[in-house]
């Protein structure tokens, strides 16, 4: 009995121990999952806090990178920081010529009141190297060259914001990129809203195209050797309003590489709102001019588009919207203008005086005044076969103003975005009798009055005048006196000023508002000799691309500098641009076409200037008939160049409506027979800024980074 008693006691304390572990077991098992709960939610939500306090973060370096790319801009930055970058110091300083970039987390206007249980411990905006290397707040950022312009040099900024979270925090990076772009990074860039080329004769390009709207490209003997983009349409056909003949075929180009819409490329530094709205516009394909003309909406004569390149300011009713980095209502500071930039402005009025100014300062004697000019030759006469009238010229002897800059007699004066000096030479140049034409519908005025037109004459006449006051040219007499058309003429541009001991940069940029004539070689390394304004010059030190055989395929290159002469950068910007060869004379201007016979003749520099868009409404002209000319005759010619060579080694810009040498094309064999075109693209533009030209910055933040 007792034994069974003692067993069944013996059974139920087993069973109890059991319960006992299994329920100590399972509050462990519990215990456990609750903590393993617990520290993963705390994981989770410092993860969550983390990523919040990163997006914090990068919202920081958003209000910063707003803040550094408007201090960039800043008219009030000294040469100094806008050629080697401000450091950090100066961005964030609040001392006078510091920028106080900052950021304000506390206050009711602060957008940057950090999440609850957050702070921003701290934040920074320092210069950095090419590699996302911070520097010392007191150091300038590490510039990455690859190129002598210091326009292009791209400079780095690091910038950081610190976020503190509850039990961590974490820092956020990223680099803030200033780089430059040339304006001449093409071939061509066209800013008109219909760019053409219709070659009759074999043509080949050789560089890239950039459209900025429609391009249409025609004809079979169009061989397309780079990469050609548009921001409109393409279509190989010919452009509304060209009827000069039926479609020619479809150009080749690489197979891999066809024409295609490609991304919108800034010419200069400039947001659209401050160019004239016309301009950026369609403006369609009759449009009488906006790409060049007063703004239609403010009538403001500083508000016409690029074409301001190649203008000065005027009195007009609002600030110049060519100068980019100027405090809203003022007119001092960055100007992008070409006069304003010029280290010599040369005007020459109705009676030929001439006055020379030297920055702002009028000179009136002195070497420099001298020098420039004894290069002058004023009251000279050609006739152009496509004006239909005689030209009154400014005949600039380069070769003189070369001597002169090679021996420090003229100087490169004007710092221009930062640049220092000795960036080359700048020349302004203006017959300020010239008149702009302004074509709107079927009629013509010359500022503000009446003229008449002559079917393929385009004589501008207006009564009251006192003529050109020009010896007369052989068969041409009748011309001379009714003639408006004005020009500035270069001759003896064989070598262009070059880098030396006293200079540290060579290049020429020749600007102007009145249309140009480069007559003969340009900066080749040629050498000249006799009158250019009688029966022409002679020539000597040619480059081979002026050789008879120059080109026996369409693929050869020569060379197109002589000897040991060394390219210089140059641009030549006007209204319109005429290739003069080096068999010009003046004596047979006006006479026949087969009269007028060239030479092979190489152009080396950039060209700037307009056209006369296809369809452009002038009176007594058939809209229907008229034709750009294209690409292929943005230069302009007025020989016979049947059989000769026109080699031309440089960039194209068509960025404007011509104002003055609004004579439209005409098809070859009226005033001049089609050369065969050899034009390449000149590289060395892509890293040598010309004298005066702006590059057109951007500004860009790498992907953020934490640490």
């Amino acid at each position: 009995m007792k034994t069974r008693l003692f067993a069944a006691k013996s059974e139920s304390g087993s069973t109890l121990m059991v319960v006992l572990m299994l329920i100590a077991t399972t509050s462990l098992m519990i215990a456990a999952v609750f903590m393993m709960t617990t520290g993963e939610a705390r994981l989770m939500k410092r993860s969550i806090d983390r990523d919040t306090a990163i997006a914090y973060g990068d919202g920081v370096l958003d209000d910063l990178f707003d803040q550094w790319r408007s201090a960039m801009t800043n008219s009030s930055m000294t040469a100094t920081q806008k050629r080697n970058g401000p450091t950090g110091a100066q961005l964030t300083g609040t001392g006078s010529g510091n920028f106080g970039i900052t950021i304000t987390t506390t206050g009711s206007s602060s957008i940057h009141v950090p999440p609850t249980n957050m702070s921003l411990t701290s934040w920074g905006l320092v210069a950095g190297t090419p590699y996302g290397t911070a520097l010392a707040s007191g150091s300038s950022p590490t510039l990455e060259n690859g190129s002598n312009s210091s326009l292009l040099i791209r400079m780095y900024y690091v910038a950081t914001a610190t976020v503190s979270f509850p039990h961590g925090s974490v820092t956020v990076q990223r680099i803030f990129t200033r780089a430059g772009t040339n304006i001449f990074n093409n071939f061509l860039y066209s800013s008109q809203p219909v760019t053409e080329l219709d070659p009759g004769a074999t043509m080949s390009v050789n560089g890239t195209i950039y459209a900025g709207g429609n391009l249409y490209l025609d004809n079979s003997n169009l061989t397309l050797l780079q990469d050609v983009s548009y921001t409109g349409s393409m279509a190989t056909t010919l452009a509304p309003g060209n009827n000069e003949g039926a479609p020619s075929g479809t150009p080749t180009w690489p197979s891999s590489d066809p024409p295609h819409l490609g991304v919108s490329q800034n010419l200069i530094d400039v947001v659209t709102s401050e160019l004239d709205q016309n301009f950026v516009s369609s403006g369609g394909y009759y449009d009488p001019g906006v790409y060049s003309t007063t703004n239609s909406v403010t009538q403001d004569v500083n508000d016409k588009g690029y074409h301001e390149l190649i203008e000065q300011a005027s009195s007009g009713t609002q600030a110049d919207p060519l100068q980019l980095d100027t405090a809203s209502g003022t007119a001092t500071a960055d100007n992008e203008r070409l006069a304003s930039n010029a280290d010599y402005r040369i005007f020459v009025d109705g009676s030929n005086n001439v006055t020379i100014y030297k920055g702002s300062t009028q000179l009136t004697s002195g070497a420099e005044y001298n020098a420039i000019l004894g290069a002058l030759t004023t009251n000279t006469a050609f006739y152009d076969g496509r004006v239909g009238d005689t030209v009154r010229a400014i005949t600039v002897d380069v070769g003189k103003i070369t001597t002169a800059y090679n021996a420090g007699t003229i100087k490169d004066n004007n710092t221009f975005e930062g640049a220092t000096a000795n960036d080359g030479l700048l020349l302004y140049i203006q017959d300020t009798s010239a008149v702009n034409a302004t074509i709107t519908g079927s009629s013509a005025t010359v500022s503000g009055s009446a003229v008449t037109t002559n079917n393929y004459n385009y004589n501008i006449v207006a009564s009251g005048t006192n003529g050109l006051h020009t010896t007369a040219l052989s068969g041409t007499s009748s011309h001379v006196t009714s003639s408006f058309a004005r020009g500035v003429r270069l001759v003896n541009g064989g070598s262009l000023p070059a880098s030396n001991s006293t200079n540290v940069t060579g290049g020429l940029t020749i600007a102007s508002p009145n249309p140009v004539y480069v007559q003969g070689d340009y900066n080749t390394g040629s050498t000249y000799s006799g009158s250019f304004s009688s029966s022409g010059m002679t020539y000597s030190n040619t480059p081979s691309s002026d050789g008879t055989n120059a080109y026996p395929s369409g693929t050869s290159t020569p060379a197109w500098t002589s000897g040991s002469y060394t390219e210089q950068t140059s641009v030549i910007a006007a209204d319109a641009v005429t290739i003069l060869s080096n068999g010009w004379s003046d004596s047979t201007s006006n006479s026949s076409l087969s009269s007028r016979t060239p030479l092979n003749t190489t152009i080396n520099s950039a060209i700037v200037a307009g056209n006369v868009p296809t369809a452009f409404v002038v009176s007594h002209f058939n809209v229907s008939t008229d034709y750009s000319g294209g690409i292929e005759n943005f230069p302009r010619l007025l020989e016979n160049w049947s059989g000769y060579n026109l080699t031309i080694h440089g960039s194209f810009a068509l960025l404007y409506n011509s104002e003055q040498a609004v004579q439209p094309w005409q098809p070859t064999g009226n005033y001049y027979n089609a050369p065969n075109r050899r034009w390449f693209f000149d590289t060395t533009l892509q890293n040598y800024n010309p004298p005066g030209f702006p590059a057109a910055y951007t500004y860009t933040r790498g992907r953020w980074m934490t640490k």
